[in-house]
């Protein structure tokens, strides 16, 4: 009687746990896919100072489509804490800001404590899985130098993306305001006025030296012209 072919239980092992891995990774992988949201990406342009105006643009994309995403958000955060935040609604077309919300596209203006938005400005591309958002905003307020603005993206289901970008504000040359080099000027102006008018009056005052040595010449020219008796 032959023997039968003797099983190797090393190699059925390795087999094995290989077949689980490849299970592991498709499941990983098609979780992953399940769970994919919204991507999202902006800028600002203009100036951010008071009497400014002020560009946005956001573009958010998202696997499942446009359609999929619900809302655009911009927020202008100073060390993590909001100060203002600018909302688009997908859906209904809104436009939000410091709680006064227009329809995009309509003559009202919306307003907060930084940015007033007109809705009639409001732009709006998409197509595929990308939407695209733009609106200007005349800046109410100076923006502060160490802010950021952080651009949001909401999807339907709850699942958000996030990218945040340094605010672009504007600084003089050497980085010193125009008010500050103003009050420097004056300030050298009045600090030399006043030295150099010290100086004036220590040179036009004599020594006590030069005093004494007067007096002396003074009295030995008197003796000379008095006569002897």
């Amino acid at each position: 009687m032959k023997p039968g072919p003797r099983l190797d239980l090393g190699a059925a092992a390795a087999t094995l746990l290989a077949a689980l891995v490849a299970v592991g990774t498709l499941a990983r992988a098609a979780s992953a896919q399940d769970e994919a949201g919204p991507t999202v990406r902006g800028s600002v342009t203009g100036e951010l100072v008071r009497g400014s105006q002020a560009r946005f643009r956001v573009t958010a994309s998202h696997p499942e489509g446009w359609r999929s995403v619900g809302e655009v958000i911009v927020v202008l955060e100073l060390r993590g804490a909001p100060l203002e935040e600018v909302a688009y609604d997908v859906s209904g077309s809104v436009i939000s800001v410091g709680g006064t919300r227009a329809v995009a596209g309509t003559g009202n203006a919306v307003a907060g404590r930084f940015f007033r938005v007109g809705a009639f400005g409001v732009e709006l591309a998409t197509g595929g899985n990308r939407l695209g958002l733009s609106f200007g905003a005349q800046v109410l307020a100076d923006v502060p130098r160490d802010a950021r603005f952080r651009f949001v993206a909401d999807d339907d289901e709850g699942r958000s993306a996030s990218v945040t970008v340094r605010a672009a504000v504007p600084e003089e040359e050497g980085g010193l305001s125009l008010t500050t080099l103003v009050l420097a000027a004056v300030g050298a102006l009045l600090a030399g006025g006043y030295l150099g008018a010290r100086v004036a009056t220590h040179r036009r005052r004599p020594s006590i030296y030069e005093s004494v040595a007067r007096r002396i010449t003074e009295e030995r020219e008197a003796r000379a012209r008095s006569p002897r008796g």
